[in-house]
């Protein structure tokens, strides 16, 4: 055995392989030094740290051999120090069992520790430690936070005392670091771009260029809606601290007005576009939202229930103003019943004004009134006070509070945040890639760059064909998710029909059925599907993004994880066809009155020819023959109804139906382009990048080479920081 494994290390130190350069290369090339070669074939190194010694800067990094399923490594055995300046080992210390007596506490208990998260994360501290050894001082106390177990500070802090100064605190080890991806990401943004200028690559600056225009559309929306005169205009204003929407006490807000965040710096309110007002805002825009300032639900005597229906579809939030002097009409309780609650709304609250206007010692119970009829609608629904038009900050920053926390908790928005992160990454590496090509042009000649180009240029081509193939699959994959959608729905509507022809049956009224019944039964069925379909959508979504990160993997060699999409779908609100039915009630009561009728008609008779028949006799079956009758035509009636009602319980599922199935492709098919699309544009933008950075060169391989190493840097902590945040999301979901 140690005969094969002498041969086999042997022939490994042979073989002629390129390898990482700088300290990447140490740590890669292990088993390749004559000291190093003895070592466990299994054996790695843990992420290095620095070390000095005689006044040399040094590298050292734990050695440990990795578990069979390669997640975690087993208690380290050993370390190897390197002199980075001539990559030689200067120092292989070996323990085996025996544990050093300088590491001591709990760090002696764990027998195996989890293994970095990925190689990125490796590669970016080795690049730190090679601008260390350039003299730069990188933020390596950072990098060492998500790059080493936990369990390998103390080990560290105990063999390599040197390294001290750049590891992170013993006890704050363990808290929680959380990057706010929503906040970081312009910084990204724009330090992304500056390699790139740097690197001269203005293909993928322009792709930068158009996410920090993503990024600046706000990502959360709330609608302020309610009856007229109920405050909503004067709470948004309160809002954005600007006069922006006209109040009083006629109707002023016939149309949507969607308030957004201007740069502070301007000072004033502008017009953005056509019922869009752009206000110098701080808060607006440090929480990524923008409101809607809705028509009132009864102005000017008009139903403006579509126009909010339409606000509170497109919305995250929903604020409902309501007056504590007339707390909670009907209207308003159907407001939140159908227009809000049935929609699925993820935020709402309830904002109740005019309390000035009730004596001081009324006001507790009023809004304790409004308080209780809101949570027997809906539970837990957050009860406010408005600030009024003056006055009320405490009541203003609870309701500012309270928007910020929904924007925060949203996933939407979250998704879209972290999707355009995601994308930064994808340029920064990108970039690094295009700087990596620069340095080997750099140091090439004429004639092998001219080769450099031509090959790239065919990468250009073969991109372009191998991207138009992936187009088609993706389409066909989205069509067939389209179509299990429909599939599915079409069953569950057979289903539903179902259920409601058997209630039809089993109503002596089908016109007070239809009129009564039937909408709020639809309602909630249908709300269910709709719930009940996005996590259909969600899951086929996953599944085709899955198979779209394996397939770039294997086809074009790139890893770019795509963040999963948000898929919520509003319960469908097509109006029920109109039917015109005879108030069959009206009916029951004339048969009554006929046979009550036709047994006069008997005594009447019996008397007028002096039957022998008793007039008693004759009477009674005059009025049976008259319920008879009646009956008769009345079931025939109700049986015409029913089968009416059938048809128009038919066509109202279908509709509904045809409208979810309708949302769903809506939504596949523009989250499906929007990630194709964007993948596409920046390997498009990377490729004639590469093919600018081979015919011509900006700098010296050297500078190539560290601008390289900046933007891989940079890309490895916003994958972590997405990677984390999405970690987050799923455990608090």
């Amino acid at each position: 055995m140690s005969e094969n494994r002498d041969r086999l290390v042997t022939a490994a130190a042979s073989i002629s392989v390129d390898r990482p350069a700088g300290v990447a290369g140490l740590v890669a090339g292990l088993h390749r030094d004559p000291v190093t070669a003895r070592l466990p074939i299994e054996a790695v190194a843990l992420p290095p740290v620095p070390d000095r010694q005689n006044g040399r800067l040094l590298i050292s990094a734990l050695l440990a051999v990795p578990t069979a399923d390669r997640t975690r490594v087993h208690r380290p055995f050993g370390t190897v120090t390197w002199n980075p300046s001539d990559g030689s080992v200067v120092q292989l210390s070996e323990w085996g069992t025996e544990l050093p007596e300088t590491v001591t506490g709990a760090e002696r208990t764990d027998t195996t520790w989890p293994l970095p998260e990925s190689e990125d994360r490796m590669r970016t501290v080795c690049a730190a430690l090679d601008e260390l050894a350039a003299g730069r001082t990188p933020n390596l106390t950072e990098l060492y936070r998500s790059a080493l177990p936990s369990q390998a500070i103390a080990w560290y802090q105990a063999l390599v005392p040197a390294a001290v100064p750049w590891l992170p605190d013993q006890q704050t080890w363990a808290l929680p670091r959380h990057t706010d991806v929503g906040s970081a990401l312009g910084g990204w943004i724009r330090d992304v771009a500056a390699i790139a200028a740097e690197t001269n690559a203005p293909a993928l600056g322009a792709q930068l260029e158009m996410l920090a225009e993503q990024r600046m559309r706000p990502g959360f929306r709330v609608a302020v809606v309610g009856e007229f005169n109920k405050g909503k205009s004067t709470l948004v204003n309160r809002l954005v601290g600007h006069e922006v929407v006209a109040t009083g006490p006629v109707p002023t807000t016939a149309l949507f007005v969607v308030v957004m965040a201007e740069d502070a710096a301007s000072g004033s309110v502008r017009t953005a576009g056509d019922h869009e007002i752009a206000v110098p805002c701080a808060w607006l825009a440090t929480i990524d939202t923008e409101l809607v300032d809705t028509p009132g639900t009864n102005e000017a005597g008009e139903d403006r229930t579509p126009e909010v229906r339409r606000a509170v579809t497109l919305s995250d939030a929903v604020l409902l103003t309501v007056s504590a002097t007339s707390p909670l009409s009907r209207s308003e309780r159907e407001l939140i019943a159908q227009e809000v609650l049935r929609r699925h709304v993820p935020f709402f609250a309830v904002v109740v004004g005019f309390l000035d206007q009730l004596p001081p010692e009324d006001r507790a119970a009023a809004l304790s009134s409004v308080r209780s009829k809101v949570q027997q609608l809906a539970p837990e629904t957050p009860v406010l006070t408005s600030p009024g038009p003056v006055g009320g900050e405490d009541e203003l920053v609870a309701i500012r509070d309270l928007i910020a926390d929904y924007a925060k908790k949203n996933e939407d928005r979250r998704w879209r945040t972290n999707k355009i992160a995601s994308a930064v990454a994808d340029i920064a590496e990108a970039v690094a890639d295009v700087a990596g090509q620069a340095a080997v042009a750099a140091a090439l000649h004429d004639a092998e760059r001219t080769a450099a180009v031509e090959r790239e240029r065919a990468e250009l081509a073969r991109d372009a064909a191998m991207w138009d193939g992936l187009r088609v699959e993706f389409e066909t994959r989205r069509r067939a998710l389209v179509r299990r959608v429909s599939d599915s729905l079409s069953g569950d509507a057979d289903v539903l029909v179902g259920a409601l022809r058997h209630e039809l049956l089993r109503a002596p009224d089908p016109k007070a059925y239809w009129e009564h019944d039937a909408p709020y039964r639809l309602r909630r069925e249908l709300a269910a599907l709709a719930h009940k379909y996005e996590s259909l959508v969600l899951a086929g979504m996953t599944s085709d993004i899955e198979w779209l990160d394996t397939t770039l993997a294997e086809r074009f060699d790139v890893v770019t994880p795509t963040t999963r999409p948000a898929a919520r779908l509003a319960a469908p609100h097509t109006p029920l066809p109109e039917a015109d039915m005879t108030d069959l009630s009206r009916r029951k009561m004339m048969t009554r009155i006929g046979a009550a009728g036709g047994t006069v008609a008997g005594y009447v008779l019996a008397g007028a020819v002096g039957l022998a028949m008793p007039p008693v006799a004759l009477a009674m079956a005059g009025g049976l023959a008259a319920a008879i009758l009646a009956e008769r035509s009345l079931r025939n009636a109700t049986e015409g109804q029913r089968q009416v009602v059938d048809q128009l319980l038919r066509q109202a599922v279908d509709a509904a139906i045809a409208e979810v199935t309708e949302q769903a492709a809506l939504r596949i098919r523009s989250l499906y382009a929007e990630i194709l699309d964007g993948m596409s544009a920046r390997r498009a933008a990377w490729r004639r990048s590469r093919l600018a950075a081979s015919a011509e060169p900006t700098r010296s391989a050297t500078q190539h080479s560290a601008l390289a190493d900046r933007a891989t840097a940079l890309a490895t902590t916003i994958r972590a920081a997405v990677a984390d945040d999405c970690g987050t999301s799923r455990e608090d979901s």
